[in-house]
This record gives structure tokens, sequence and C-alpha cells, in this order.
């Protein structure tokens, strides 16, 4: 049933971004001064975050995520915005997201997992001041690849040794994430806008299945982008 539902949501959340979009798309043909198209970077921090769905040992749990540490991820859109009045707008995008963890070091190697997606999402946001303004909204992913990096530290010098698709998971296909961000202006011209927006993601479900120790994707970074 749970699973039933979780598919339902993914399905229902991609057909309404979408159609979101697509409605943008149109809209932006015939309607230009109330839109506005830009392009961002997120730097993000990938949190560790474990879900426990086989009723594991906490002890077990805690010793297997003591050996799990954060890792830098990287996350870019393209996005278009319709903006209802001065204060209130909605946005859709499209891009790419990664994020992951990476194991400690153990003396001389460690090892580093990427999961990398698809992103369509659709955010509304509020302008509390010309250059002041809040994000909120929701992204539904689908999953592109999964690698596993392994790295050397031969006399402390850092060496990638392989990079290879992770074979040995069942990843979900589909996944979806919250958005939360609060953002500045940083330069605020009549022909285009420079803004850095520190951003939060967490994701909803767990990125594999049929596993008893989960994980769920948590990002933490600063959205820069541009805005015409």
């Amino acid at each position: 049933m749970a699973f039933q539902f979780k598919n339902i949501f993914h399905s229902m959340n991609t057909k309404l971004i979408t159609l979101t979009f697509l409605l943008f798309i149109n809209l932006a043909f015939s309607q230009n001064k109330r839109f506005n198209y830009g392009l961002n970077i997120l730097p993000n921090y990938s949190f560790v975050t474990a879900i426990n769905q086989g009723e594991l040992n906490s002890e077990f749990v805690n010793a297997i995520m003591k050996n799990e540490k954060n890792k830098f991820a990287f996350s870019c859109n393209a996005f278009l915005k319709y903006n209802f009045n001065d204060k209130l707008s909605l946005i859709s995008g499209l891009g790419f997201q990664n994020n992951g963890e990476q194991s400690g070091k153990y003396k001389v190697y460690r090892i580093v997992y990427n999961r990398n997606n698809f992103e369509l999402m659709i955010n509304v946001k509020y302008h509390f001041t010309k250059r002041w303004f809040g994000v909120i909204g929701v992204s539904e992913f689908y999953n592109l690849s999964n690698k596993t990096k392994s790295i050397l530290y031969p006399n402390n010098q850092r060496k990638v040794n392989s990079n290879v698709e992770d074979k040995l998971t069942d990843f979900n296909a589909f996944n979806t994430g919250i958005n939360i961000g609060f953002g500045y202006n940083v330069i605020h011209k009549e022909n285009y806008r420079i803004f850095l927006q520190p951003n939060f993601q967490y994701g909803l479900f767990g990125v594999a299945k049929n596993v008893n120790l989960n994980r769920r994707f948590v990002l933490l970074g600063l959205n820069l982008g541009v805005e015409f």
C-alpha cells in the first residue's frame, strides 16, 4: 500500500509540475511583461541521514552511520518565473541535482557515493522588500546515475582509483523534495538581478528500495543566480 501511494504521489507531482512548466512556456510568448527567466547554481553540502526500515539494532545502525560522512554536492537549473504582482511569483525550472555521502578516510583510501538526478521544480517566491525574499516549493527528481568513487591517498596525495556505476543497490527511479530558501538581491537593476539565497532541500523518501537501512538526501547550500 505504501509503495502504491508513493508511486501515485510521484506520478501526480510529476504531471502537475510538468503541466505548470508547459503552461509557463505558453504564457511567456503571450505575456512577456509578467515573465522573467534565469539560471542558478547551487553548491551544497549533502548530509548523511539514515532511515531504519528493517527494525535494525540501533547500535548497529549508529556504528554504520559513524563511518559515513557528509560530502560536497552541486546542483544547477534554468528557470522561468511568472509574476502575479510585485510581491508574489511562481517559479518553475529544470536542472541537475547531485547528492550522496562518503566513507571516513581509512588510512589510504575512502569511498564516495554520488547520486545524480534530473530535477523538475516549482516554487513560490515572496518578496518582503525590494531585495529580500523567501522561497518555498517542491521538486520531483528522476534518478540518472549512481556512482561509487574509490579514492586513494598514496604518500598523502589524492588519486581517483575508480568511478563506476553502483549495480549492487536497487535505487528508486523517482523521489520528491521540499525546497526552502531565504535570499537577497545583491544587484537589483531594471533589466537583471543577481541574487544569493541560502537554500535547504529535504528528500521525502529513501533513495533505495528493498533495503533495511535506507538513506534520505538532505542538502544545505547557497543558491547563486541571475534573473532577466
